[in-house]
């Protein structure tokens, strides 16, 4: 199904409508919980980023302020697409319950303590064999030998996307290494299609960065996860990955999901059988609610593959998930993050690697076009 053309006026119309009122993947919900000071857990994310990276030691502090000398990561695209690694360790309020947000505030430079109480030294940069050795010896003590790539979609900062990851990683309860790919977005309301391009002009440096993950943690489990616009960076990495000329083995991936993503549902078809296997599984969440990709396809002029109102993607080796009955968030689209039976869901998924028909709060429904897995009114 396609949407109707509209005319150039319409379509700048709709584009406004969209970025004022929707707002995107990065539409933060209120329901929000501030940081608080009782036994905060730390929870640590390592990342890679093509971001470009800013010296604070540019800024100066007022008397009595100190500097914390950690990267900032704005959000232009990094000279020649260079990859920046590192750990991050982020402190998570203590009262914060199951799919609340932590309150997104920008990280300063300048502190009158020596951490801050959220992001606490910040960024920690790592050359290559530190970056590969670090994650290495995180493996070694934990129970679960897996590594989750988060990859965030539009209108995130960094610091709110390492904020966002840490959140996720806690929720799952997830003990192995988790790292953010973040790419460069800007974090504007008004640069949705700017948005999209960096997230295609990203494409390769991520393909690169899965090969040589692969590489260097061969045998151990690696899970790639991707939200709204985050998905179609990762799915054209993958692609390229299964589509390019090689001498060496295909890498092997576990778990893949894609939660709403923002993807035209039309080249997602044509791009997904080379990648299929590339993974144990593929996981396709979606919503007959999802505000923000009804107005992303409107303003394409077709409609997204997260979006199962307009055009259900039920594609053989992918498990569809529909998660309109179950989802309560305010545009439909955030709910991986803030919705307890998804976060449930991705639990069983992720962790125990639990097929669709054996995962509570699932039934099977037979559509025209294939198998459909809904949760439970």
């Amino acid at each position: 199904m396609t949407y109707l053309r509209i005319s150039r006026t319409s379509r700048v119309l709709v584009f406004l409508i969209f970025s004022l009122s929707l707002a995107g993947c990065g539409f933060r919900y209120q329901r929000t919980v501030a940081p608080v000071p009782q036994a905060p857990q730390v929870v640590e994310v390592f990342y890679a980023t093509d971001r470009t990276s800013a010296d604070p030691d540019r800024v100066g502090c007022k008397p009595g302020q100190a500097k914390l000398n950690a990267p900032l990561f704005g959000n232009e695209r990094a000279e020649s697409g260079r990859l920046s690694l590192g750990v991050y360790s982020i402190q998570i309020p203590a009262l914060r319950e199951m799919g609340e947000l932590v309150r997104y505030v920008r990280r300063p430079i300048c502190l009158k303590a020596d951490s801050h109480p959220l992001y606490l030294k910040g960024p920690a940069p790592q050359p290559g064999d530190e970056f590969w050795q670090a994650i290495a010896d995180r493996l070694a003590r934990a129970q679960q030998k897996r590594i989750l790539i988060f990859v965030h979609g539009y209108n995130y900062d960094f610091d709110e996307a390492v904020l966002w990851a840490a959140q996720f990683k806690q929720d799952l309860q997830f003990d192995g290494v988790e790292i953010l790919y973040s790419w460069p977005s800007f974090r504007s309301h008004f640069r949705y299609i700017a948005d999209r391009t960096n997230a295609e002009w990203s494409t390769p440096h991520l393909a690169t960065f899965l090969e040589e993950l692969a590489d260097h943690f061969r045998g151990t489990e690696i899970q790639l996860f991707a939200h709204s616009m985050g998905g179609q960076a990762l799915v054209a990495a993958l692609h390229q990955i299964a589509t390019e000329s090689r001498k060496r083995p295909l890498p092997s991936f576990g778990q893949v999901v894609l939660a709403a993503p923002d993807i035209d549902s039309w080249i997602l078809r044509e791009q997904i059988a080379p990648v299929l296997p590339l993974a144990r599984r593929i996981t396709l969440y979606a919503s007959r609610k999802d505000k923000a990709l009804l107005a992303s396809g409107r303003l394409h002029g077709y409609p997204r593959a997260g979006d199962a109102e307009h055009d259900l993607v039920l594609i053989p080796g992918i498990d569809t998930i529909d998660v309109t009955f179950v989802d309560r968030t305010r545009l439909g689209h955030n709910y991986y993050i803030e919705n307890r039976a998804v976060l449930n869901d991705l639990f069983e998924l992720l962790r125990n690697a639990t097929p669709p028909g054996l995962r509570f709060g699932l039934e099977k429904v037979n559509v025209e076009g294939g198998i459909l897995w809904q949760f439970r009114k």
